[in-house]
């Protein structure tokens, strides 16, 4: 996976003696995240090795005056490259795949927020933390301009914020997590303690209800 806006390429191409994943794959499949990120230099590393299967390992140019010539070496590792932003000018045959983003597809985050605090807090070692009905509505109206991994992010955030003594993630954890349509909207039951409880008592006339 590549983030961050910096790309350290060393681990998908390798060095001289330091194997990359292409290298130490051999055969096989490779999925490349963020494929936008790689400059337009690395970009067209990658597309000459999919045209010949040749690959050359990254050198600094102090160590290219002492290693010599090297030779490209060939694998036959198969390429999923993925981009937020749609791909052009790769010069190769390829099968294009348009898939959905996270505020497209909403009905799948409850399910993706359930893996990502159960890894977050199988990590951490301690007990697995839920979402009260406010969080989980926070998570649902989110826009997510990052997709997938802003929402793992906001979790993994969670879950280091939550204390140790709680089973539940606190609303207030989840500050970040706010469309701009609720930006100015306060929940009262979540607000005033005891509000809940009172509206759904016998002293609050079902008549108001």
């Amino acid at each position: 996976r590549l983030e961050n806006g910096s790309v350290n390429t060393d681990a998908l191409f390798g060095r001289p003696g330091h194997a990359g994943i292409i290298e130490l794959l051999e055969r096989g499949t490779l999925l490349i995240d963020h494929i936008n990120l790689l400059n337009p230099s690395e970009q067209a590393r990658l597309i000459h090795y999919l045209k010949t299967g040749e690959i050359l390992p990254n050198i600094d140019p102090i160590e290219a005056n002492t290693l010599g010539e090297i030779q490209p070496s060939q694998f036959w590792v198969r390429l999923i490259l993925a981009s937020p932003q749609k791909l052009s000018g790769l010069e190769v045959e390829a099968a294009f795949l348009k898939l959905s983003n996270l505020p497209q597809r909403k009905q799948d985050i409850p399910e993706f927020a359930e893996y990502f605090l159960e890894k977050f807090c199988r990590e951490r070692e301690r007990t697995l933390l839920k979402l009260n009905p406010a969080g989980r509505r926070r998570l649902l109206s989110y826009d997510y301009p990052e997709n997938l991994s802003e929402l793992a992010n906001i979790l993994k955030r969670a879950v280091i914020m939550t204390p140790p003594e709680q089973t539940t993630i606190p609303d207030q954890v989840l500050w970040s997590v706010e469309s701009k349509k609720n930006t100015f909207r306060v929940d009262l039951l979540n607000e005033i303690p005891g509000l809940r409880q009172f509206l759904l008592s016998d002293w609050w006339p079902k008549r108001v209800w």
